[in-house]
């Protein structure tokens, strides 16, 4: 074999050593300060197949690195692209505050109004795409108008739900209940209650030592006390 083919060989065997070295892609879950459209789009996928289950831990994670790749990529676009990509940050947070939401996560709200305040930036701007009641009209446009009238009549009508129960004295569910994501922080917020695990779907909840404690699909940590006032209850199977 002459010197050349030992060369050959040898940068072969460096270059295989080198990929079977390598790490698995991470660009699902780690986000940088590069535009990663395919990767924002792929979140929000997956945020809606974990929403529709109930599996709203894993769609707020999801649509959150949506929301943060989206808006990454707008802030090194240029108009009509940028409008588009802010339109889908907003979509991506506005269906994360309904999974907050769902989950009887306080935080809701301010989400809510992110996305509401994105979707108030996409019909107002100065692009060519003029928004639904100019005479060139753009169907983006439009639908950010659409949307930003109905996360404003969402939070008023719960605005006014809060007002009503506070003055007759019952407790409103959302920013009663707290939810956690692991049982040591919610015995921390209520260190003298009982920690309970609530099924979401049906708002019943399980006791510590019983099969469906941190078991259900749709579920969260909680403190007992808030859940009873917001009407949920003990499973009453022992289970």
């Amino acid at each position: 074999m002459n010197r050349f083919g030992v060369v050959t060989i040898v940068l072969l065997a460096m270059l295989s050593i080198g990929c079977s070295g390598s790490k698995p892609d991470s660009a699902n879950t780690a986000i940088s300060d590069t535009c990663d459209l395919q990767s924002a789009h792929r979140n929000y996928l997956d945020g809606q197949k974990a929403a529709n289950p109930g599996d709203y831990a894993t769609a707020i994670k999801m649509f959150t690195l949506a929301a943060e790749r989206f808006e990454t990529c707008a802030q090194t676009q240029h108009e009509p692209e940028s409008l588009q990509t802010t339109y889908d940050e907003a979509m991506a947070l506005f269906y994360e505050s309904d999974a907050l939401k769902k989950s009887r996560d306080s935080r809701y709200a301010d989400v809510a109004q992110n996305a509401e305040t994105l979707f108030e930036q996409v019909t107002t701007s100065s692009s060519p795409n003029r928004p639904c009641d100019k005479p060139i009209k753009s169907p983006l446009r439009c639908d950010a108008l659409v949307w930003s009238e109905i996360i404003k009549m969402q939070l008023q009508a719960e605005k006014i739900g809060r007002e009503i129960g506070a003055a007759s004295k019952e407790q409103s569910t959302f920013g009663q209940l707290f939810s956690f994501d692991n049982e040591a922080n919610a015995q921390a917020h209520c260190p003298n209650d009982t920690v309970v695990w609530l099924n979401l779907k049906s708002g019943v909840y399980h006791m510590k030592g019983e099969r469906w404690y941190g078991a259900t699909v749709a579920g969260t940590y909680v403190c007992q006390q808030e859940a009873d006032a917001a009407g949920d209850r003990a499973t009453k199977n022992g289970q």
